[in-house]
């Protein structure tokens, strides 16, 4: 399917590991100029050197909690590609805490890149983007809709970042931006890792999940590609679940 976004100018937060490499990679394969954002600068040079043969791309270090790095990122990449058409709201963090066990530091760690930077970056990009509309997608999660034990400052961020979504769509609409989300379920990447080191609770996860497996990256990326172009033209103000059925298990 053409999505018809060559020459389209994205952004991608946390673009060089995990859901956002795989979001990035598929971006740039649909003719998208991408920026991969993130504050790892080797990891961000080597997905830049890997990627390069797919199309422009290049790689900003910034620290999307921190205005002042944010307004450089937006300044660069226009200066390098022109006014920004997609921004993906990606990034994100998970160190699982019970209430009881979790420190303020843990608390505002987790509310500022889960949920803070979402509102600085999609703050920052509007004015870049009012000259020709956009699409801003942000990461939601599973966790916005079933609670899970540990995730009490991830869940709430993420629960947010939902209602954010809704909001700013009825607020950018009228400057020709949409804005949706999207929520992974249990997918393959570095943050699951401490969610299923106990084989026996991997084996649980799974069973809990229609198609009986974790999904990939890539299966994430595709349906974000879609959001992002024409063919979703008519889609905003609301949240794509992308998570293999797990709401659907008969117990």
């Amino acid at each position: 399917m053409d999505l018809k976004l060559k020459n389209k100018v994205a952004v991608v937060t946390g673009g060089a590991k995990g859901i956002g490499r795989e979001i990035s990679r598929a971006l740039l394969q649909e003719g998208c100029r991408v920026c991969m954002v993130g504050t790892d600068g080797a990891a961000l040079e080597r997905t830049r050197a890997e990627f390069s043969s797919l199309g422009e791309c290049m790689a900003q270090v910034c620290d999307v909690t921190d205005v002042r790095q944010i307004q450089e990122l937006f300044a660069a990449v226009d200066a390098a590609y022109g006014a920004v058409d997609i921004l993906v709201n990606n990034a994100g963090v998970l160190k699982p805490r019970r209430i009881l066990d979790m420190s303020e530091a843990d608390w505002d760690r987790s509310l500022d890149v889960n949920l803070k930077s979402v509102f600085l970056c999609t703050q920052a990009v509007v004015p870049h983007m009012k000259r020709q509309g956009g699409v801003i997608i942000n990461a939601s999660s599973f966790a916005a809709l079933v609670p899970s034990v540990g995730q009490a400052a991830y869940a709430a961020a993420k629960i947010a970042v939902k209602s954010f979504t809704s909001v700013s769509a009825a607020e950018l609409a009228p400057y020709g931006i949409r804005v949706l989300a999207y929520i992974p379920g249990v997918i393959a990447t570095q943050l699951l890792e401490p969610l299923i080191q106990d084989p026996a609770r991997a084996e649980k996860m799974r069973g809990d999940i229609a198609a009986h497996r974790f999904g990939g990256p890539a299966e994430v990326a595709a349906v974000v590609a879609f959001m992002a172009s024409e063919k979703a033209g008519y889609v905003s103000g609301c949240c794509v679940e992308i998570h293999g059925g797990k709401l659907c298990v008969q117990n």
